[in-house]
């Protein structure tokens, strides 16, 4: 892709372009949200979204353009075999169920507070997971006898205000299951 190409999107949308050609080099093509989008497809269930690409991808909306070129620059400055690294390692904590080990990885606290920094992760993190909280509230509360499988990312379930903490906030009993 040229430069001139390039140039028309904003720094956010080519800082999520590199992460994307990093995670396909490592190989990691298909996450395990279209593992299991497939499965529910092959089976003709019913999928029905937390939120939509729009909702995701307005998380942008609100980043200062110095921001967005800030954390430009930090995908650029992690190499290749850094980024699979933390990726293998980030699997690996999750996978063993170590929610602080996870957090340090993945939440490097800064020296001095950032209100950018802030905005991004309450709109990253926090309000997301208050509607998807929501959502799932309303599954449990129908009155109807479905089962419901949810899948959202790793940073959903670890970092406060989390699914599973604002449901339990709601009178829910919220339990890690792992096989």
């Amino acid at each position: 892709m040229g430069i001139e190409m390039i140039n028309q999107f904003k720094p956010w949308f080519v800082m999520t372009l590199v992460e994307q050609m990093k995670v396909e080099k490592i190989g990691y093509t298909d996450g395990v949200d279209q593992y299991f989008l497939d499965k529910a497809d092959e089976d003709q269930k019913e999928i029905i979204a937390l939120e939509t690409v729009e909702d995701q991808l307005g998380i942008f909306a609100g980043i200062s353009d110095d921001y967005q070129v800030e954390m430009l620059k930090e995908t650029l400055d992690v190499s290749q075999d850094q980024y699979k690294e933390e990726l293998d390692q980030m699997l690996e904590l999750y996978t063993q169920g170590d929610k602080k080990g996870l957090l340090d990885l993945l939440m490097v606290e800064e020296e001095e507070s950032n209100p950018d920094a802030e905005a991004y992760m309450t709109a990253l993190n926090d309000d997301r997971n208050y509607n998807m909280a929501e959502q799932i509230q309303e599954f449990l509360e129908s009155g109807e006898e479905q089962t419901y499988f949810v899948i959202v990312g790793a940073l959903h379930l670890t970092l406060e205000p989390h699914i599973g903490s604002i449901l339990e906030k709601q009178g829910f009993e919220v339990e890690r299951v792992q096989e």
